[in-house]
């Protein structure tokens, strides 16, 4: 089938299989896209960000996590767990776009002076080829018209996927695995750290104590979607 022919007859949707409408930089059917419901802010504690009726979760109470605020736009599962798998997996960045789009309404809450991604270990990223979190930064950072730096925090050691480990298992596996090579960039700054998925707050916390221990004012935490592995009781297969 030659491109003319391919034009006129896109891809079917890379979620449901249905046919597209028209061509798209992003194979996914607006059915599928609309399908992904936004979360309530008032589901989440606003300090850690996971499942809590309350504005604050009886851990945060008694032990509240080294970042200041934590927030994420959707819970992961169904079809935005799915448009994640394609964009961290599958090589479709322009979900990235589409992700950055709905993440920017929850901007305002942090009041961030910078964005900073999660980084990757160097063998993570030569083997993907990119750094998801990286991405949604840099086209979140467009939108908002915000500086954006990835080069602030980086991995001293490369870690096990967290996928499949336990809370106890994620907490040691991050510790100590992050360094702010240059404090001085980070200093008295207001820090938005960005990443795909929040699970435990393993990696979030492991970060944002790096990013505070170089003289960091606040560090907020923003994720695409929120993986409930405590209320749920089940490991879902996230990262942070």
């Amino acid at each position: 089938m030659n491109a003319f022919v391919r034009l006129l007859l896109p891809a079917p949707c890379r979620l449901c299989a249905q046919p597209l409408r028209h061509a798209a930089r992003l194979p996914v059917c607006d059915d599928c896209l609309d399908s992904i419901p936004p979360l309530e802010p008032e589901s989440s504690c606003r300090r850690c960000g996971k499942a809590c009726s309350e504005p604050l979760c009886a851990f945060c109470r008694v032990h509240p996590p080294a970042y200041d605020a934590a927030a994420s736009w959707t819970v992961y599962a169904g079809a935005a767990r799915a448009l994640l798998h394609l964009y961290k997996y599958g090589r479709v960045l322009p979900a990235g776009d589409w992700f950055a789009a709905r993440l920017a309404p929850l901007l305002e809450a942090a009041h961030a002076g910078m964005l900073v991604p999660v980084p990757l270990g160097r063998a993570r990223l030569r083997e993907r080829g990119f750094n998801q979190s990286e991405i949604l930064a840099r086209r979140l950072a467009r939108v908002a018209a915000l500086p954006c730096d990835p080069t602030v925090l980086v991995r001293r050691r490369e870690t096990w996927s967290q996928s499949g480990l336990s809370r106890e298992e994620r907490e040691r596996n991050v510790a100590d695995a992050f360094r702010c090579p240059e404090p001085r960039r980070v200093a008295g700054r207001r820090i938005l750290l960005l990443d795909d998925v929040l699970t435990t707050g393993a990696t979030a916390q492991a970060c944002a104590r790096t990013l505070k221990s170089a003289g960091a004012a606040a560090v907020h935490v923003l994720t695409i979607a929120r993986a409930d592995l405590d209320a749920a009781g089940l490991v879902l297969g996230a990262s942070a």
